[in-house]
């Protein structure tokens, strides 16, 4: 005899002679309790509440015989489903053991936009990142991968209208090309987060997907500043969605116009990227390298944009300094303003390359000498005249030069204005001095 059988049958007999004894119980009480217990089993919970003091052993023990004939039925039902064909009871055993039923439980299958479908996006998009989002288009205008999460946003805005975001912290970038690929029955891939704002000052809406997708990722190691790449992610929903496109994925919130950096992009990298440019190009050999910032802050919301940041840096002799920085936003996008204590600095280091003893007479009269693209790096902290191509003219010192921009301080006011030049504008370069 199978086990199913034998506890279906020590479950039924349980469950008898425990109704046998509360029908003797029952009429041992009153005709009425006895016939109405044998007529209307349900009255039995009726003549245990009223009889629960005297009763209270025999309704425990009846109540439990009736879970388990109860269980045991189930497991007989499943353990014998083919008894139940063609039979008034096969709806019980389709619900109990719906795998016997004639329409066999329906497992939803997932499903996924197809390669065919996103190839006429791609084309359309070439070198762009776009998709499809719960039916509606959608194409990302910057990615950035900052603190090892990949971002794709909508917009240009800090907090953008859409997000697709992918956190990879413990992913290790190895020079040239890193692919990752994974499956719907992956169980080490990245979770991958939808967020929507509806408006900036509102708690956004975030989805969040851990397991069963399609994404193949490949991240492209470049220079410190941009990786580039692509993405085919492929999402399990009824409206086939689906994020694909080549990317390039800046490591600092920048952004760049003509492989130069935008200096008119409000972020506090953009503030951080022009004061290490000014401290690199004005200290020169005497800077071993810029350690950090603090402090970094910037307003674009008066009438003059300003920022401010304090840079830690370590001279060429091991020392250390702090340096505060104020910033301004003009035509030419975000310059230094005239740093007191860099000008300290600046101070010193003539003051050691020309000590008193050579200084020279006190000028007379002044001449202009041209100087060639490939002297532009030589005339940090001189008094210049700048030509363009369109014939304009700006004067004022040097203040910083990298492979893109000339800034020029010019004095205003009791202050300096801060001007920058690109050099595939400048024509030519004229260097004031006197003898």
């Amino acid at each position: 005899m199978m086990m199913e059988n034998m506890l279906f049958l020590a479950g039924v007999g349980f469950f008898g002679l425990c109704t046998l004894a509360f029908l003797a119980a029952a009429f041992r009480a009153s005709a009425g309790w006895g016939m109405a217990g044998l007529l209307i089993p349900p009255s039995a919970v009726f003549f245990y509440a009223v009889f629960w003091t005297r009763r209270r052993t025999l309704a425990l023990i009846h109540f439990t015989s009736l879970l388990m004939f109860l269980l045991v039925c189930v497991l007989w039902v499943r353990a014998n489903p083919d008894w139940f064909d063609n039979s008034r009871l096969a709806p019980l055993r389709d619900w109990l053991a719906p795998a016997y039923a004639p329409k066999p439980l329906k497992i939803q299958s997932q499903h996924f936009v197809s390669e065919h479908d996103i190839a006429p996006f791609l084309q359309k998009n070439m070198g762009a990142t776009t998709g499809r989002l719960q039916g509606e288009p959608v194409k990302f205008v910057r990615t950035t991968f900052l603190n090892g999460t990949l971002r794709f946003k909508s917009d240009e805005s800090l907090l953008s209208t859409l997000e697709v975001s992918i956190p990879l912290p413990d992913l290790e970038l190895r020079p040239g090309e890193n692919l990752l690929q994974y499956t719907p029955e992956s169980t080490d891939n990245p979770p991958v987060l939808i967020t929507r704002r509806q408006m900036p000052d509102m708690a956004p809406k975030v989805e969040l997907m851990e397991h069963g997708f399609w994404l193949e990722l490949m991240l492209t190691t470049g220079d410190d500043l941009v990786h580039t790449g692509y993405i085919k992610l492929r999402l399990p929903d009824a409206d086939r969605s689906f994020v694909a496109g080549d990317f390039r994925a800046y490591t600092r919130d920048l952004r760049l116009d003509d492989d130069a950096v935008d200096r008119h992009f409000d972020s506090n990298a953009t503030i951080e990227y022009v004061v290490e440019q000014y401290l690199i190009n004005t200290l020169g050999n005497k800077l071993e390298r810029v350690t950090g910032f603090r402090d970094t802050f910037f307003q674009v919301a008066l009438d003059n944009a300003t920022a401010r940041t304090e840079a830690s840096v370590r001279m060429a002799d091991g020392s250390e300094r702090k340096v505060r920085f104020g910033l301004i936003k003009g035509s030419d996008g975000w310059v230094v303003e005239t740093a007191p204590e860099l000008d300290l600095i600046s101070a010193l280091r003539t003051l050691r390359q020309n000590p008193p003893g050579a200084i020279g007479r006190v000028p007379v009269r002044e001449r202009l000498i041209s100087v060639g693209p490939e002297d532009m790096d030589r005339i940090v902290g001189r008094d210049v005249v700048i030509l363009t191509h369109d014939g304009k003219q700006r004067e004022g010192t040097v203040s910083e030069v990298d492979q893109y921009n000339i800034t020029l301080a010019a004095p205003m006011d009791g202050g300096s204005l801060g001007m920058l030049v690109k050099r595939r504008e400048v024509r030519e370069v004229r260097i004031r001095q006197s003898r």
